[in-house]
């Protein structure tokens, strides 16, 4: 074998590995991508209970937040309206559970997209908390009906929860 041949197997064997490593790159920007996005989305969502959950616990900002309103004649709206005509809730207590069920609402959205990755007792917990919220509760379902449905989140999304909410409708039965 010459030295020819040689070199030649070698720029072969060259471009195999370089090919090799740049899709070995390729595939870790797009994992990091991925990663990043899902991170952005927790921190979006923590961020937003956090907020609601502040504001539930300050009794000052509620007191404040109900002068305003009836200062500036504002009105509530949604779920928040609903709760007050349907359970007789003062707007304060209205705001208060909308912005629990508007907590759960957002952690349980930054959870569907990635369900695949919760392991099967995960997902079925996590399956069975949803069940339990929007289709058994009388204030999870309004929520859902109010608030979720007509919310425009994607499509995919309420048809995982329709499918959530009646399969575990159809084993109770």
């Amino acid at each position: 074998m010459s030295w020819d041949a040689v070199g030649a197997i070698g720029e072969v064997l060259g471009a195999i590995a370089v090919f090799v490593t740049l899709a070995y790159l390729a595939l870790q920007i797009r994992q990091t991508r991925t990663d990043l996005r899902r991170s952005i989305r927790q921190a979006r969502g923590e961020a937003l209970r956090q907020i609601l959950l502040a504001e539930m616990g300050n009794e000052r900002l509620l007191a404040a937040r109900k002068s305003a309103n009836a200062a500036l004649g504002g009105s509530s709206g949604g779920f928040t309206r609903e709760l007050e005509v349907r359970a007789g809730l003062c707007r304060e207590d209205a705001q208060v559970v909308a912005n629990f069920e508007i907590a759960n609402w957002s952690y349980r959205l930054q959870i569907i997209p990635e369900i695949a990755e919760l392991s099967p007792s995960e997902r079925r917990a996590f399956e069975n908390h949803i069940a339990a919220s929007y289709g058994y509760t009388p204030v999870g379902r309004l929520f859902y009906e109010t608030f979720v449905k007509p919310g425009g989140f994607p499509k995919e999304t309420i048809e995982y929860l329709e499918s959530v909410i009646s399969r575990r409708a159809e084993e109770d039965d």
